[in-house]
């Protein structure tokens, strides 16, 4: 699931993906090599950055099965505030939904991926 994009200081669109496998959450940015993620980190990210969702706006995005009954979720949304809208990651299940910008999960998975594929003690 492409969970952000973006546009490089090239002018080209660059996308992030995320998908689940037997060994974890795999995030990979323009189709490079991917990085693994324990799912929980995803939970982590999304649970901390998230906020509950008015339960009046409809989940209907593309949908990310996490297991034990949850899943993770893209949201377009433009609020009365904004002039276009704006990408959310929705994690659904956990008794709320928690909607958090979708740049602001990839930046955060980015950097834990980073992290732990350099070996760092403390990720």
């Amino acid at each position: 699931m492409t969970i952000d994009e973006s546009i490089n200081t090239n002018g080209v669109t660059v996308a992030t993906t995320l998908c689940i496998t037997d060994s974890g959450a795999m995030i990979s940015v323009d189709n490079n090599k991917p990085m693994t993620l324990p799912v929980r980190a995803l939970l982590l990210v999304m649970r901390r950055f998230g906020r509950e969702l008015d339960p009046t706006i409809a989940v209907d995005g593309e949908q990310l099965e996490l297991g034990s009954g949850m899943s993770l979720c893209q949201l377009q949304f433009r609020a009365q505030v904004d002039v276009e809208p704006k990408s959310y990651l929705v994690l659904v299940g956990d008794g709320a939904n928690k909607a958090a910008l979708s740049n602001v999960v990839t930046s955060a998975l980015l950097h834990l991926g980073n992290t732990i594929s350099q070996g760092s003690p403390n990720a």
